[in-house]
């Protein structure tokens, strides 16, 4: 599995981990790019968007999102609304 992210100033390089990965798995790679990347390619203050997938929605990520400030576009679920 591959993640990346980009903004208006740039982009993360690539990176892959495992694919059975779960919350800290992604929470470790969050940390570790948006760290470095963050500010640099979305501003100060960027908003970071993800879908739904379940290690994305863990109390754990949630808590960490919210530990180091950083704001999550919340997305409505298409089950919702369904298909577009």
């Amino acid at each position: 599995m591959i993640w990346a992210a980009f903004g208006y100033n740039g982009k993360t390089p690539i990176i892959w981990f495992p694919p059975k990965a779960n919350a800290a798995t992604y929470q470790d790679i969050l940390e570790f790019v948006l760290d470095k990347y963050g500010d640099e390619i979305g501003g100060e203050n960027f908003i970071f968007q993800h879908d739904n997938a379940a290690i994305h929605r863990a109390k754990t990520v949630k808590a960490w999102f919210q530990a180091v400030n950083i704001e999550v576009l919340t997305l409505i679920s298409s089950k919702i609304f369904g298909e577009f």
